[in-house]
């Protein structure tokens, strides 16, 4: 079962707060306002994917990774553009 609701943290870098969602989603805000300024899918949630943990700005870059061993799927590590 997947993660539901659960986000163990939010990395702000600049003018944008980044978050992943129980779905594998990441996810950026803008932070004075809370407007979605993007949204990507790391993984297929239907393939037992789920992102919660904490996430590391780098530069221009956001580093996130995925979960889901306890569900049989290896989790990844990526950088995304944080624009």
């Amino acid at each position: 079962a997947r993660s539901r609701g659960n986000n163990r943290s939010v990395t702000i870098a600049g003018d944008r707060v980044f978050m992943q969602t129980d779905h594998a989603h990441l996810v950026a805000l803008n932070r004075h306002t809370g407007q979605l300024l993007w949204d990507t899918e790391m993984a297929d949630f239907r393939k037992n994917y789920n992102a919660t943990g904490s996430l590391l700005a780098v530069e221009d870059l956001v580093v996130a990774g995925t979960a889901g061993g306890e569900e049989g799927v290896r989790g990844f590590l990526a950088a995304y553009d944080q624009k």
